[in-house]
């Protein structure tokens, strides 16, 4: 699958209503393909995308029941809860896992060697907190989501990925109209009362972390 993601002409708001002004004609990716091993809820989610010469902007929109969100800090596990994430690699490089909560909850690494391993990875790094604090997170649900709402309820988070802390690991240039990267999208919530494993591109496995499973991310 291939989404193309578009300039904005200036940078959107990321807490902007998706149909508002900075967002109503950015086309949409649906994560729709459920893995076997969850339930059967299925969270409808979308995302869009826009980018400008400093970053990546995208906006999640989740149609959830069983709404948790407990984990506050970076770097936690947050695909424990009501989560949303983007996975993005670089062409000779490693890729990024941006994982959100629907709360304040973030966590980012970047992955060279995707190998398992007691601890994590083979060849990764956790980024610190000076590097997260160059990310930008919106979100409409309160920073912590506990007990679990069961009724249905829709929320947003959005983000803002920098080119400069890209190019801090990678070494990358600025993309342009008719660069291609790789990534994919997900919803998941792996200790929610009713937990689910969802992406936009298909996945050959219960495993997020397989470059090999993204698809295309084509810039215009």
């Amino acid at each position: 699958m291939k989404y193309q993601i578009r300039p904005a002409a200036a940078a959107p708001a990321l807490d902007s209503a998706w149909d508002s002004a900075s967002w109503k004609n950015v086309e949409a990716l649906r994560i729709v393909n459920a893995r076997p091993e969850g339930s059967n809820h299925c969270p409808e989610t979308e995302l869009k995308m826009q980018y400008t010469s400093d970053g990546i902007y995208g906006l999640f929109n989740v149609k959830d029941c069983y709404v948790k969100s407990t984990y506050t800090n970076f770097q936690d596990s947050v695909c424990r809860d009501s989560c949303v994430e983007f996975f993005f690699e670089i062409p000779g490089a490693g890729y990024f896992n941006l994982e959100m909560n629907a709360g304040c909850g973030m966590l980012l690494y970047y992955v060279r060697d995707n190998s398992r391993t007691a601890d994590g990875f083979k060849d990764y790094t956790i980024l610190p907190d000076e590097d997260m604090l160059m990310l930008k997170k919106f979100h409409t649900m309160p920073d912590v989501v506990d007990p679990e709402i069961t009724e249905p309820t829709e929320y947003r988070v959005g983000f803002f990925i920098p080119f400069a802390l890209i190019q801090k690991y990678t070494g990358c240039a600025l993309p342009k109209a008719g660069t291609f990267w790789r990534m994919n999208a997900y919803k998941c919530g792996d200790r929610t009362s009713h937990p689910h494993w969802i992406s936009w591109n298909p996945v050959s496995a219960l495993n997020f972390h397989n470059p090999a499973d993204f698809g295309v991310l084509e810039f215009c």
